[in-house]
């Protein structure tokens, strides 16, 4: 699990969406944009802010095609990121 993101499993779609609990992160993550922009930049992993989607500023969307490889890295670089941002105790 990664520190400040809640994932609902998927129902048959190539993608998933997660949920971003904002006040969990340093004041640099207030929503999903800021959140995407900063992951790209630090990690180099693209996502997609829920709100491109009409969601809530609190989501962002994983797309799953993609090789196996590459997903696990990108987990890896997630949640180091939610580490480095989180401002709790991390479990």
């Amino acid at each position: 699990a990664c520190p400040g993101l809640t994932v609902t499993a998927p129902q048959g779609a190539m993608y998933l969406m997660a949920s971003i609990n904002c006040s969990m992160f340093d004041d640099a993550i207030d929503d999903d944009l800021v959140f995407t922009k900063l992951l790209l930049k630090e990690e180099n992993v693209f996502v997609l802010p829920g709100r491109a989607f009409g969601a809530t500023t609190d989501l962002f969307r994983v797309c799953f095609a993609a090789p196996a490889g590459m997903l696990e890295d990108a987990c890896v670089r997630i949640h180091a990121f939610c580490e480095r941002h989180y401002v709790g105790d991390i479990i």
